[in-house]
Formats: C-alpha cells, sequence, structure tokens
C-alpha cells in the first residue's frame, strides 16, 4: 500500500480498519526473494497521513512493515521536508522482517497515539510505561538531551530510529520567507534545545550534541 504525495490540508491520507498481508499462507510464492524489499506501507513524501485499526500479517525477513516518505531516496524526488505520520491500534503477526525504513533525509515524525507501537519498539521502562510517543531518525539534538525519555529500540530493525515518550514533545519546525537569503545560503545550521529565550547557547558546546543531516539517494 503505496502513497506517493498528499495534500497540505487539515484532509490527511486515511486508513482505517484494515489488513494488510505479506505472504499467502495458501498460496505463496516459492521464489523467497520475491519477498525481499516488500513493504506493508509506505507512507506519502508530503503533507499528513493517518493509519488506524491497522493490523500486519505474515511478513518473512528481508521485509519492511513500515517506510517513509515515498521515493524520497531518488534525487529527482527531492523533498526538504518531513512528514507527520499518525497510527493508532496497529497489530502485528508474524513478523519477522524489519519494523521502519526512512527514505531521504529522514525527517519524519511518527505519532504513536495509543503507544501501540511502544511494546514492539522494546526497551521500555516499566517504572514509566508509555502511553503516547513519536519516532524519529536519531538526531543528536533530540537523543543527546532527552536521554531519559527517548530510547533506541530492543531490536535493529528501526532504522537507527529512537522512541521518545510523552514527557518529550516532538514538532516539525521549518522557516520561510527569510530575510537577507544570502546570509543563511549554503550555511549550516546548529540546533540544540534551550529552556527559555533569554538563554544564550554556550558556544564551547562539544559537536556531538548537534545533528548533522546525512542524504540516503540514489541515482536512478
Amino acid at each position: 500500500m503505496e502513497f506517493y504525495d498528499a495534500n497540505f490540508t487539515k484532509e490527511m491520507v486515511a486508513v482505517d480498519n484494515c489488513a494488510i498481508i505479506g505472504v499467502s499462507q495458501t498460496n505463496p510464492s516459492p521464489d523467497t526473494t520475491n519477498y525481499t524489499n516488500m513493504a506493508a506501507v509506505i507512507t506519502p513524501r508530503t503533507g499528513q497521513s493517518n493509519f488506524t485499526n491497522t493490523r500486519f500479517y505474515s511478513y518473512p525477513a528481508g521485509t519492511i512493515a513500515i517506510i517513509t516518505c515515498s521515493r524520497c531516496e531518488q534525487k529527482k524526488f527531492f523533498t526538504n521536508t518531513g512528514t507527520e505520520i499518525f497510527f493508532k491500534n496497529l497489530t502485528f503477526s508474524s513478523v519477522d522482517g524489519n519494523y521502519l525504513l526512512m527514505l531521504g533525509l529522514q525527517r519524519d515524525v511518527i505519532y504513536d497515539l495509543d503507544a501501540s507501537l511502544s511494546s514492539i519498539f522494546g526497551n521500555e521502562n516499566a517504572n514509566n510505561p508509555t502511553t503516547s510517543a513519536a519516532i524519529v531518525h536519531n538526531y543528536n539534538h533530540i537523543s543527546g538531551y532527552n536521554q531519559q525519555s527517548c530510547r533506541a529500540p530492543a531490536e535493529n530493525k528501526w532504522d537507527d530510529a529512537i522512541l521518545c515518550d510523552q514527557s518529550v514533545t516532538i514538532r516539525r519546525v521549518f522557516f520561510t520567507n527569510l530575510i537577507e537569503l544570502n546570509t543563511f545560503n549554503a550555511q549550516f545550521m546548529k540546533v540544540i534545545p534551550i529552556n527559555s529565550f533569554d538563554e544564550v547557547v554556550d558556544p564551547a558546546t562539544d559537536p556531538s550534541m548537534f545533528t548533522a543531516v546525512q542524504s540516503r539517494f540514489q541515482d536512478k
């Protein structure tokens, strides 16, 4: 199930009460390589999408349950934005492949509205159960400053993503109509969180606490 473009409106792509089956029990392909890199869901490269009551069945090793940002690994489809994907009431049965692959600049934000992904993600703090979460790429400016609330997965099936629990709010930020564009042209932006508008960032901050975006492109 692949969605390519979504509108920049309040009307988001919506999937509700759906079962997505990877390998048929009664008529599977005799060539198992047919399932390599097969995905259950590929989310749009623009806008927002919402998946509710979605069930994933029978995805063997080599498959991927969720891919974000359709075709964003191709340079001719470059996008500098990140999408928002909302998940609620997901179930996984006989899923042995990877759960997530983020294409392009990996700026998408997955919102787990009811923590149905959290138990699969693993490494949960038993003393602080997750009720909702956001899954994002393991950016230093998020993971480095929220080590108690943002955790790595139990298995290496999440494409270097982290899960931040309900105590952390993750939002997309973008800038438009910048004044004096030449001031920003081809300049790196260093991002770290601050506690107030009056806070001054220490110029000696460890560079490892900043984020450097590495693109994931291929020519096609």
